[in-house]
């Protein structure tokens, strides 16, 4: 093979690895590098499977009582220890915005400006609150199931009560 096709065949892989966002299918994770899998718990769902470093951000979104809170967690797998994969859970973002319907019943029921601005404080704390905010140790099985779960419920702090998780 002569130098000119060898540099040829070295330039197509690299721009083939650069035009698909980075290192081909079969190449992993080098050692520290953590895989980034956006807002896709899917991807953390396979990362877990071996408790591979890797973050997702999780929004969930309900409208509750005449309010649409969303609330945005960042899941970090940082590896493995014993058997057990070891996951940092934080609070990102909580708001709260009142419905037209629930704003107008608080507006007919006397409620000021800053009233309502108090309450809805009130209730982005109280969210904040009852988030968790810690690390866990999972079995990879027990925390594919914690993410599949996550996809349709909130994160809240009564989920990790009995479990091997510190913080708050």
């Amino acid at each position: 093979m002569t130098v000119p096709r060898i540099r040829l065949m070295l330039l197509t892989c690299v721009v083939a690895a650069l035009a698909c966002g980075g290192p081909g299918p079969d190449s992993s994770p080098e050692p520290g590098d953590q895989v980034e899998c956006g807002e896709d718990l899917t991807c953390l769902q396979e990362t877990s499977a071996d408790c591979t470093p890797s973050v997702v951000i999780h929004s969930s979104e309900d409208i509750l009582a005449g309010m649409d809170i969303s609330i945005e967690t960042r899941i970090t797998i940082t590896g493995e220890e014993d058997g057990r994969c070891l996951v940092t859970i934080q609070t990102v973002s909580a708001e709260l915005e009142y419905t037209a319907d629930r704003l107008h019943q608080m507006q007919e029921s006397g409620y000021s400006a800053e009233d309502i601005e108090s309450q809805r404080q009130g209730f982005i704390a109280d969210i904040r609150s009852n988030s968790f905010n810690g690390t866990c140790r999972f079995i990879p099985d027990d925390l594919s199931t914690s993410l599949q779960y996550w996809e349709t419920h909130p994160i809240e702090d009564t989920y990790f009560a009995g479990k091997d998780c510190s913080g708050d």
